[in-house]
């Protein structure tokens, strides 16, 4: 029962979060992109909300450098046969419902000035939905390709349009086009807003909690688009998730991949499968319910136990997506790790997706995890590296290194958080005696530290741990610069 009102009230935790919109116009001879001067091939217009919510933040980072994040990702990894536009609202006055701009105009695509301009965006007044598609639409409307948009937002129309009304007088019509709709960490009531967009638009809804998801949903529905324009039919990514074991020690064994369920899992039902990760690998797996009505899913991971050590419910809603990570420390070369397909609450219906990740989070370059232990602190060398460690979900708590110091030389260490985490600094001479110490200011502040050796040190250990975990992340990035004067 906890877990099932967990999950009902993340449902109904309401957060802005950022909205984007993808049209794709998929017929080239009379396509917007022909117009504007571009290439032929998948049309692609964002809409980025760009309103004074995103100024708020969501796992210790503000939604709009969460959304450009990743935009930019989604921009580098489009193919260089699309066209693509920008829009953007909210970003240049308070309270204005006419603040929409068309950014870039649809056309060949110039990845790296997308990016400059999504960059350059700040968050400052309302969110016009209906408007922003309207301002769309009237584009379209002198079309007859058919027109696929992706809209990505928390749903909460501020301007008093109606978007889903607005979407359906659109295919009513005749104006070619389909809606999918993808809600980030909505309420129910954005949640029933989006739905009746995608409905009334003939797509699918989507539901993604954190950046993570977001991106992962919007990789889904960009592949289902730009396949389209193939020569050959569409043809679905997902593999088949074959029957799982019926407890770890008998798990099917499966490589990182999308897989699709073929057949429905009882209720109160877990299939198991394994994987084999090394020291500084994350494993991340992703659930996605279909579009069946009422549906019920989740994921969960095990260690080499074959303890649960994290899960995740979906609880009856459609085209929601639920990811989970957990990462490896230095205590072995290699695991065999566990996830789990089902759900205690009801059948798990035929048709859930389970995105399957192994994520290489080595430390300083190497091909493996800094030590949580002298015996096994890594090797270091002055110079600029990146680490990880894990937050609540892993197991990678701290990180030690190891460089030698002559006499009077000064070790001076910096470390840079990529996100709003604190860190510990501790130096420790070669008798394991600590020499010096210093704590992030706050959440995501540098920390400096500098020690200079009284004496000829056979070796010198750095030890760094968080000061503070983000909630649910895995993992957690710091960037260290190492000198020696």
């Amino acid at each position: 029962m906890r877990k099932y009102i967990a999950g009902i009230s993340k449902m109904t935790y309401g957060i802005v979060l950022p909205a984007l919109i993808i049209f794709m116009v998929l017929n080239a001879d009379t396509s917007l992109a022909q117009s504007a001067g571009g290439s032929s091939g998948t049309n692609l217009l964002f809409i980025l909300d760009a309103s004074g919510s995103m100024a708020g933040q969501i796992d210790g980072k503000a939604k709009m450098d969460v959304a450009k994040g990743v935009m930019t990702d989604l921009i580098d990894g489009l193919p260089d046969s699309v066209n693509v536009g920008l829009e953007v609202y909210g970003h240049r006055s308070k309270g204005d419902c006419d603040d929409i701009e068309t950014m870039v105009e649809v056309g060949a695509i110039n990845k790296q000035a997308l990016i400059d301009k999504i960059n350059s965006i700040q968050p400052k007044g309302k969110t016009p939905i209906a408007k922003s598609l309207q301002t769309a639409g009237e584009k379209l409307s002198a079309s007859e390709d058919e027109t696929t948009i992706i809209l990505v937002s928390d749903g909460e129309e501020t301007c008093e349009g109606n978007a889903c009304t607005y979407v359906k007088d659109l295919r009513e019509k005749g104006i070619n086009v389909k809606v999918h709709v993808v809600g980030f960490d909505v309420g129910q009531k954005e949640k029933e807003q989006l739905s009746c967009i995608a409905e009334a638009g003939g797509g699918r809804y989507y539901t993604a909690n954190n950046a993570d998801q977001l991106k992962q949903a919007l990789a889904e529905v960009k592949e289902e688009a730009v396949a389209q324009v193939e020569e050959a039919p569409a043809v679905s990514k997902l593999k088949t998730l074959p029957k799982g074991g019926d407890r770890p020690e008998t798990a099917v064994p499966v490589e990182p991949g999308d897989y699709e369920t073929d057949h429905a899992i009882a209720k109160n039902t877990r299939e198991y499968f394994s994987l084999k990760l090394k020291a500084g690998q994350t494993l991340s797996v992703g659930v996605r319910t279909p579009d069946s009505e009422n549906p019920y899913a989740g994921v969960g991971i095990y260690n080499e136990a074959g303890n649960l050590v994290v899960d995740e419910d979906i609880i009856g809603s459609e085209g929601t997506l639920r990811t989970i990570s957990w990462m490896t420390n230095s205590e072995k070369d290699e695991y065999t790790y566990y996830f789990s397909a089902g759900n205690e609450y009801d059948p798990t219906p035929k048709g859930t997706a389970y995105y399957v990740k192994v994520v290489d989070n080595f430390d300083i370059g190497s091909t493996t995890d800094a030590g949580d232990v002298f015996d096994k602190a890594m090797e270091m060398e002055p110079g600029e590296y990146a680490g990880y460690l894990s937050a609540d979900w892993g197991y990678d708590k701290k990180d030690y290194y190891s460089l030698p110091m002559k006499s009077e030389q000064k070790l001076s260490i910096k470390i840079t958080p990529a996100t709003d985490t604190g860190f510990n600094i501790t130096v420790l001479d070669q008798d394991r005696v600590i020499v010096a110490q210093k704590s992030s200011a706050n959440a995501g502040a540098i920390t400096r530290l500098s020690w200079t050796a009284p004496e000829e040190q056979e070796v010198v250990y750095v030890l760094v741990e968080p000061a503070s975990f983000p909630a649910k992340a895995s993992p957690i990035r710091y960037d260290v610069s190492v000198t020696l004067e």
